[in-house]
């Protein structure tokens, strides 16, 4: 587990480093301006196939695929991935077709406060990236095939290929083509991410048949998972729905500013939480299908606790030091003093919510590893209630800090749900436990932001740097970057050191995680830290 987890973190630390490169030229390129607010409600139409079809039916097949390689029967694996791949692609292409012809109706609902222009822009920008939504379609499909026999390397890869496209589609067309740049750099990074993956698919000896057997029970097992996970990703897409609605009628520029916020707080998700998150689902998929509860249990715990041990310090960092984040990020070309105030006031609403964020992707996976997809989906509806009267209310009141906060808000009441039905129908959670560590690390993270705070504004003090410098991209990148890495540093160290004092078991965890890494890196141990070896496998 801890060598899927280093595999996938590391690609995706690539990834990541691409992905903030990829904003960053945006920001530079484009600003947070009513052409990019009309690409980015774009990228939403054809988003509601990949939610409603491609990432639901991805996340029921991996635990499916998953039980069949762990028993041995990798045949039935194949036939039954290839069936389900035929029928999703019968289903996708008609719809892709008729979304286009839908268009600009659509991004007329979608946006309520756009002009004709830019109602006109976005539906072209639409019809685009519909193509596009084929090859993400078949990309999410070999992700859950690959996850299923503990091969991470290519789904992780698939990111650094996409931002290489979307970067020099930014960078050498878009100040002379504009966003339509960035709708054809989408789609052929897009095909990239599914070339990417065909190696690894083909040495797991995969090989695509045309055929459908309604009657193979893979597919029934996968078809009973999907109604509940349907509503569950379907529920994911009306939140940025609204949020991007309520956003247009707000005022220029803030659909791009919530991106480009929401954008920061995905870093330390993807490269960390995710990675555990993805590693950790096959692994209990498994564990549940062999009815051990207390190994299920002490998975779920362990999981928990090193998300919160890792991710709180990075909220505390994104509340306290958002300024100069967003300044060393974003702050150059056309991002201008009022995109940096606005996207920070959002970053720090976001970051709040990336630890519940986090803890709600695990919950939602163990659900779903136990089968169970029928209590995340009705959770992520009583979410996207709390997000949507959120918008509504908090948005109208702060703008696009209240945007940012009903989110933040959704995630940490959809967590809530989900412990409460683990701990009390599932039986696979000790709270008391869970209760425990969230203790220790919030007295540390508190510390911690006393600490980052104290230190950000002695430098401010110290080089008399006026905060509206770092707004106006006139402090100097150096300058902007140690005011985000020493208080940073210095929060982190008071963090691990009150984790020590109040005897953390997950720093002992990380600590041997990481030791055994290494001996298995300096071949001092057999390879044995996967959750299970499989014939043939090196």
């Amino acid at each position: 587990m801890a060598a899927a987890t280093l595999i996938i973190a590391l690609l995706t630390a690539g990834s990541r480093v691409l992905g903030f490169l990829r904003e960053a030229i945006y920001a530079s390129v484009f600003g947070a301006s009513p052409e990019l607010d009309a690409f980015l409600v774009a990228q939403g139409v054809p988003n509601l196939v990949l939610g409603l079809v491609s990432t639901a039916i991805a996340t029921a097949a991996t635990p499916v695929l998953a039980g069949y390689v762990t028993s041995g029967r990798r045949d039935q694996a194949g036939r039954t991935f290839s069936g389900l791949a035929t029928v999703v692609l019968l289903v996708v292409v008609p719809g892709l077709a008729l979304l286009g012809l839908l268009a600009e109706p659509l991004v007329r609902v979608m946006a309520p406060g756009f002009g004709p222009e830019q109602v006109h822009l976005a539906a072209g920008l639409t019809r685009i990236l519909l193509i596009a939504s084929l090859f993400v379609t078949a990309m999410n499909l070999l992700t859950g095939l690959l996850h299923a026999h503990r091969r991470f390397t290519g789904p992780a890869f698939t990111g650094i290929p996409f931002n290489l496209a979307m970067i020099a589609a930014a960078l050498l067309f878009g100040a002379r083509y504009g966003s339509w740049a960035l709708a054809v750099g989408f789609t052929v990074g897009s095909l990239l991410r599914v070339l990417v993956q065909l190696p690894e698919a083909r040495g797991i000896g995969f090989r695509h048949r045309w055929t459908v057997d309604l009657g193979d029970p893979g597919l029934r097992a996968i078809a009973a998972l999907l109604p509940p996970l349907f509503l569950s990703a379907a529920v994911s897409e009306v939140n940025v729905f609204v949020d991007r609605m309520v956003g247009s009628t707000l005022g220029e520029g803030i659909i791009s500013a919530l991106n480009y916020a929401f954008r920061v707080v995905t870093l330390p998700h993807g490269l960390l939480a995710m990675a555990l998150v993805q590693a950790l689902y096959p692994s209990l998929g498994a564990v549940a299908g062999s009815a051990d509860a207390p190994a299920f249990r002490r998975l779920l715990q362990q999981g928990m606790g090193v998300l919160m041990v890792v991710l709180a310090p990075m909220t505390v960092a994104l509340l306290v030091l958002r300024d100069p984040i967003v300044a060393f990020v974003y702050g150059r070309g056309s991002f201008d003093g009022r995109d940096a105030t606005l996207t920070a006031l959002a970053l720090g609403a976001y970051g709040l919510g990336l630890v519940p964020m986090a803890l709600r992707d695990l919950a939602n996976r163990a659900l779903y590893a136990r089968r169970d997809s029928r209590t995340p989906a009705l959770v992520a509806v009583a979410a996207m209630a709390v997000n949507v009267a959120g918008d509504v209310v908090l948005g109208r009141w702060l703008g696009i800090t209240g945007l940012a906060l009903a989110t933040t808000l959704s995630f940490s009441v959809g967590l809530v749900l989900l412990l409460g039905h683990l701990y009390r129908r599932q039986r696979v959670l000790d709270l008391g436990d869970l209760v425990a560590r969230t203790g220790r690390v919030a007295v540390a993270a508190v510390l911690a932001g006393v600490v980052m705070d104290a230190a950000y504004r002695a430098l401010l003090a110290r080089w008399h740097v006026p905060v509206a410098a770092l707004g106006a991209g006139t402090a100097g990148a150096a300058v902007e970057l140690a005011l985000v890495a020493l208080p940073g540093l210095a929060g982190c160290a008071a963090y691990l050191a009150v984790l020590v004092l109040l005897r953390a078991p997950e720093i002992g965890e990380l600590l041997g995680a990481g030791l055994r890494l290494l001996a298995r890196a300096r071949g001092w141990m057999p390879n044995r830290l996967t959750t299970q070896e499989t014939p043939g496998r090196r």
